[in-house]
């Protein structure tokens, strides 16, 4: 594996192709000269939207406005994993992704991306849109609910909704 990239960020955003319930998810950082997008799944977006929020909940709040998809948008790498953390000696959450392998490949692609309380607060909201874009729901099993409902399994198949 070679070093991962390092981004100095100005860009920080989540988007997604395709309709409701079949929807791909893409986080995509850009830094002057570079462009990066990875394909990730729905939960890796709530997850980095939440563990940002408990991160910046002891930071001074700074403004963001949540930004869309930069075309083209070709990722590099399918998302594995993500660490987060906070430098302080450069004030910049730290997001480092690392490519989907299998067992017994080599270890694969990383990219660290360094970026200011503004971004993190915009990917927040971001994030918070694209949750709410997608399919409603089961209020009591919280599994999505398509256009012609669902079979809950709380109610043991027996009441479709």
């Amino acid at each position: 594996m070679s070093e991962p990239t390092d981004l100095d960020c100005q860009h920080f955003t989540a988007g997604t192709r395709g309709p409701a319930g079949h929807r791909v998810f893409f986080l995509q950082a850009a830094a002057p000269g570079e462009l990066l997008t990875v394909r990730c799944e729905k939960q890796h977006v709530a997850a980095l939207a939440e563990h940002f929020e408990s991160l910046l909940a002891d930071l001074e709040p700074a403004e963001g406005v949540p930004a869309d998809l930069i075309e083209p948008v070709e990722p590099r790498f399918v998302v594995g994993s993500i660490a987060i953390g906070y430098d302080e000696d450069i004030d910049r959450l730290v997001v480092q992704l690392h490519e989907l392998v299998g067992e017994d490949d080599p270890p694969g692609d990383s990219v660290r991306c360094a970026l200011g309380r503004g971004l993190a607060h915009a990917f927040i909201a971001r994030s918070e849109e694209l949750m709410n874009a997608g399919r409603p729901p089961c209020p009591l099993c919280g599994r999505p609910v398509g256009a012609d409902g669902h079979t809950c399994v709380k109610t043991n198949g027996h009441f479709p909704h």
